[in-house]
């Protein structure tokens, strides 16, 4: 795991981009799969978070994601279908969700 942070810090010197940091990488990647359907504990697991105190502290959905969940309209994409928002989880395939 010490490789991603390093090779994190060759981008941001490539691209002068000095305020990112490994963990808002980790924190948008929590977010989005959460956003995308992703069961919470696969991303816990993946994350690393052992606790949901912890892990809400990555979990964080923007203005626009909950007005989504206000107002009833899907927060991704209208073309994804619930199929591939499963098979997106780890392990699993489009043809395994689909399955009986």
């Amino acid at each position: 795991m010490k490789h991603i942070p390093k090779g994190l810090e060759g981008a941001r010197d490539r691209t002068g981009l000095q305020d990112v940091h490994f963990h808002d990488l980790r924190r948008s990647f929590a977010t989005k799969k959460v956003a995308e359907g992703w069961d919470q504990d696969y991303v816990k697991a993946i994350t690393g978070h052992r606790t949901d105190k912890v892990f809400a502290r990555y979990n964080k959905p923007s203005l626009e994601m909950l007005r989504a969940m206000v107002e009833g309209t899907p927060p991704v994409s209208p073309s994804t279908s619930v199929g591939k928002l499963l098979a997106n989880g780890p392990g699993l395939d489009f043809s395994t969700v689909l399955s009986a």
